[in-house]
């Protein structure tokens, strides 16, 4: 009887032991696996600013539901803007590589984060080099930037760099930017349809001539080139003049535009913007009316809408054009659609007139940007106010 109880004990505590084994077990396969490393969420303003948080200067402006993040170590860019408050969606396109601690290592090569920068053109003479070989000059972007002045609603910042262009000529240049949100809309408040959100700000950046040769005398031109990054897809407008006698109304970089991803109707350009084929498109300065805007419907027909617009000299110098060829004049508006190989967003360009600068002399250009977020039928009488055009009769695509 004595080994039949033994037996029967050991029995017993074996069979406890295997439980208490399953249930730690079973446990351990129910439990959520372990992030890895870098993988984070960028998708909301409060999302972005903790995946940067401990990588990068970030400065937060805001009123009242405008949010914009500012990185200058990203190269001065405007990473974030929201509608919405801190918690509110990221209206730029922005890499999603960034959430990788390798992003940040000085010794990789660049990748563009995404948002609202500022280069400087034409871009053949300073990011191809002699065999057509495409870099971002380091020194420019993300170069080295410095907040001058800093306040929850504005912000300046400045990069000094030294730089040569494809033909070896050497700029010593200052490039600055002055951010500062929105005060209000562009239109009345009283004349906005409901449920409608705005964010908008301004950006004036400059070119100073650091150097003592004279830029556009003793060595060639340089230009202030503005590029603000959007997710597709959706519908690029550009309202136009009629082009001279003899010209085209816009002109082709890449790939051939494809008939059916573009429309010119009543003197406006309508593009397809999806992020799966690579294409760009330039509008001279004769035919730009300095404004260009970008309308993205989302689920349920909600709907967001980019507006920039900037002065335009029709007579000035614009510097940057197809790559390699020979040019008058260049672009003062551009497009590029991403074909997937840089990640799949788009860009709405535009240019600055090339000013000849002695030394010590500066050129400014500014910027605004209106984005407004609601319903899709609201959002095309908004474009219709401050664009001057009917967003009614506009091919979607």
């Amino acid at each position: 009887m004595g080994t039949f109880n033994s037996l029967r004990v050991k029995m017993l505590l074996f069979n406890f032991i295997s439980f208490i084994i399953i249930f730690i077990v079973i446990s351990n396969c129910q439990k959520a696996p372990k992030p890895v490393e870098g993988e984070m969420e960028i998708g909301k303003i409060n999302e972005l600013i903790s995946t940067l948080k401990g990588r990068v200067n970030c400065l937060t402006l805001s009123k009242n539901n405008q949010v914009l993040v500012v990185s200058p170590d990203m190269g001065g860019r405007i990473i974030g803007i929201s509608t919405d408050g801190i918690e509110g969606k990221n209206l730029l396109w922005v890499n999603e590589e960034i959430t990788s601690e390798d992003f940040f290592k000085a010794d990789v090569p660049f990748v563009n984060p995404g948002g609202h920068r500022s280069w400087i053109a034409p871009e053949d003479a300073f990011y191809l080099d002699n065999d057509d070989n495409w870099s971002c000059p380091k020194v420019m972007d993300p170069g080295i930037y410095t907040v001058i002045t800093s306040t929850n609603k504005s912000v300046t910042v400045s990069n000094k760099f030294t730089i040569k262009d494809k033909s070896k000529n050497e700029y010593n240049l200052q490039l600055k930017r002055d951010i500062s949100i929105a005060d209000s809309p562009p239109v009345p408040a009283s004349e906005l349809p409901g449920e409608i959100k705005f964010v908008g700000y301004t950006v004036i950046h400059s070119l100073k001539n650091l150097s003592q040769k004279t830029i556009g005398k003793d060595i060639p031109f340089v230009g202030l080139w503005s590029l603000v990054q959007i997710s597709p897809s959706g519908t690029v407008i550009i309202p136009i003049n009629p082009p001279p006698e003899g010209k085209k109304a816009y002109q082709g970089y890449f790939e051939p535009i494809l008939p059916e991803r573009i429309n010119i109707t009543d003197n406006i350009i309508s593009i397809k913007i999806d992020g799966k084929r690579r294409e760009k498109i330039g509008i001279s300065p004769e035919s730009s009316k300095g404004c260009i805007a970008y309308l993205s419907v989302e689920n349920n027909n909600e709907a967001v809408l980019f507006i920039k617009k900037f002065s335009v000299e029709p007579e000035g110098t614009y510097l940057d054009g197809p790559w390699n060829v020979k040019r008058e004049n260049g672009d003062a508006v551009q497009i590029y659609n991403d074909d997937g190989n840089m990640g799949g967003f788009a860009e709405i360009e535009c240019h600055a007139p090339a000013k000849v600068l002695k030394p010590g002399e500066e050129e400014t250009h500014a910027i605004d940007i209106y984005v407004f977020t609601g319903p899709l039928n609201n959002l095309k009488v908004i474009g219709s106010k401050i664009m001057g055009i009917d967003f009614n009769k506009i091919q979607y695509f």
